[in-house]
């Protein structure tokens, strides 16, 4: 079982399966195989969308940042303030080293393929549902504020 998988299992509690179907309009073998970690018929492992993770955190009155960093999509550095402003926390930083944020972002890029899959290339982003551009947004403003806040410490 997942980590998401076992937080999922935690939440629902005693409740059947089909209960909290009936509640977030999934079906409730989906939600079957999200507590399992993967699809039943190809074994394969499962993502769940933000959507589908927006609407368990709502059925379980749980955070949805915490559903989104257990299933992947944000990092247990980002911490929201409590205003849905988000920061990266850094839990120990060496103010004399010398980092080079460029170099590293730059490798970043390479990395995770963004210079590859055309990031400025509006047909890769088309199919983007409203619920994945928010979060696009949000990690956008996240960045935008932790560069404008490193900024202002020197």
């Amino acid at each position: 079982m997942s980590e998401l998988g076992e937080l999922l299992r935690e939440l629902r509690g005693k409740r059947s399966l089909r209960e909290i179907a009936k509640i977030t309009e999934i079906s409730h073998t989906y939600i079957s195989d999200l507590e399992k970690g993967f699809r039943r018929d190809t074994k394969a492992p499962i993502n769940p969308s933000p959507d589908t993770l927006k609407r368990l955190a709502n059925a379980y009155d749980f955070s949805y940042e915490e559903l989104m960093k257990s299933a992947g999509y944000l990092p247990d550095l980002i911490v929201n303030d409590g205003n849905n402003e988000y920061h990266v926390e850094v839990k120990s930083a060496d103010k004399d080293d010398k980092y080079d944020s460029l170099s590293e972002i730059n490798k970043l890029i390479k990395e995770y393929g963004i210079e590859q899959m055309g990031f400025f290339d509006i047909e890769q982003w088309k199919n983007l549902s409203p619920q994945d551009v928010k979060i696009v947004e949000e990690h956008f403003k996240m960045i935008v504020k932790l560069a404008k806040e490193r900024n202002q410490e020197k």
